[in-house]
């Protein structure tokens, strides 16, 4: 689902680790990418704080893409018994990601080709 950012998608979907809630940047150039995260990363309390639970803020060293999120462990889509508990979890993490990113100020933005270098 579309993030209204270029290069940033927020995503729920079914991993081999489980059930994930996650907001992706994944622009071509991976500065961007980085300084996306490093931006949410500067206001990490906050965005807990407006999350209320625990979220990965995953930098992915050597990858195209960064990611913040949250991942339930030892989900099964085999067990149609759950889908229902599994499709409420989806749904409340996913609120609480857009409500907490919105809370500090939306997805960052910043244009392609002028991220700055890392060091």
């Amino acid at each position: 689902m579309t993030a209204g950012v270029k290069g940033a998608t927020y995503y729920m979907w079914f991993t081999k680790a489980g059930l994930a809630s996650q907001l992706w940047f994944e622009s071509r150039d991976p500065g961007v990418n980085d300084q996306r995260l490093e931006s949410l990363l500067a206001r990490k309390e906050d965005v807990l704080a407006a999350y209320g639970l625990p979220l990965d803020f995953e930098d992915l060293p050597g990858k195209k893409s960064t990611r913040i999120g949250e991942i339930l462990a030892g989900a099964h889509l085999s067990d149609e018994s759950r889908w229902d508990e599994y499709i409420a979890w989806l749904i409340d993490r996913q609120t609480r990601l857009r409500n907490a990113v919105a809370a500090v100020g939306g997805v960052p933005t910043v244009p392609e080709g002028l991220a700055q270098p890392q060091e």
